[in-house]
């Protein structure tokens, strides 16, 4: 198993260690899961894939980037929103209009 890579940086708790599963091929399935606070926790270099309790995920390997199914549209339209907002400010930041 490679639990000891899962957990390898720091705000990482491992998902076998909160939840229990019946099965050795779903405990290899879940082994490189990590549950994490903020997604911006994770290194570059984590092989696994980091969740939050919000439904948000991030595989950094693959670089995929999301949320589960399930998530209030409410939430998905208001994390966009976000996005585009911090989009615009990078952009004026790179401008040299940083406001």
């Amino acid at each position: 198993m490679k639990h000891e890579e899962a957990a390898a940086f720091p705000g990482a708790a491992r998902l076998l260690d909160k939840v229990s599963v019946d099965g050795e091929e779903l405990e290899e399935f879940l082994d490189d899961v990590v549950v994490v606070d903020d997604l911006r926790s994770v290194p570059d270099g984590f092989e696994g894939l980091a969740v939050t309790c919000e439904g948000a995920y991030y595989r950094p390997g693959s670089g995929e980037l999301g949320l589960a199914a399930g998530v209030p549209t409410a939430v998905v339209l208001e994390r966009r929103s976000r996005a585009a907002e911090l989009e615009g400010k990078l952009a004026a930041a790179r401008a040299g209009e940083f406001a």
